[in-house]
């Protein structure tokens, strides 16, 4: 569906239109972002390296965030997490707190935790994992933040169980099933928006 069709027919009143952003999207021009229509966007603020390395800026943040908000468009940030216990969960929260000191937010923190095809390495059970996933957003509440999480229909149907936070719900469709409640939903991976040179994930967001 074109980017235009999408906002003539999902645009509402409590319904804003964004998309979700990280190096991997490069170089944007963000005022033809905002022109398109976009309302907001969620931007990879950093990430950890692997499993027991070190948190990392996404090389973009700063850009994207600075630029994103010079074109009054609202911003929120995740982070990509390979957390496999509580005590790196909450030290990966405290990072992404100190890293964001310098910026003003206006939508959530999100936890990003899709290590699935290395679960076995990290040697956690699925109750281990909701408490990781706790923890992390348990911190960025405690400083103030909105918390959420991010994950797929499937596993936030199968495994996750984190209902006292908000949710955001990846399931790539025109209409979703998932029966819980949701603040955000990235319905694609296959956006075209002006300014972006490839592909990008497209949300909604239910204020």
């Amino acid at each position: 569906m074109d980017f235009q069709d999408i906002i003539k027919i999902h645009k509402k009143p409590n319904t804003s239109i964004g998309i979700d952003v990280s190096k991997w999207q490069k170089d944007i021009d963000w005022k033809k972002v905002k022109e398109a229509g976009i309302d907001y966007a969620m931007i990879r603020l950093g990430t950890q390296k692997a499993l027991d390395k070190e948190s990392v800026i996404d090389e973009f943040f700063d850009k994207n965030i600075k630029e994103a908000k010079a074109n009054n468009i609202k911003v929120g940030v995740y982070y990509f997490s390979y957390a496999n216990d509580v005590n790196d969960a909450e030290e990966q929260a405290e990072w992404v707190i100190e890293q964001l000191k310098a910026y003003d937010l206006d939508l959530p923190i999100s936890f990003d935790w899709e290590c699935w095809k290395y679960y076995n390495e990290f040697n956690i059970n699925l109750h281990e994992l909701n408490e990781i996933g706790k923890a992390f957003l348990r911190k960025i509440e405690e400083a103030g933040y909105t918390g959420i999480n991010y994950s797929s229909k499937n596993y936030l149907i199968n495994v996750w169980e984190l209902d006292e936070y908000g949710t955001w719900l990846a399931h790539y469709t025109d209409k979703t099933n998932y029966d819980k409640d949701f603040l955000m939903w990235q319905f694609t991976d296959k956006g075209k928006v002006p300014g972006i040179t490839n592909n990008v994930d497209l949300n909604y967001y239910y204020e």
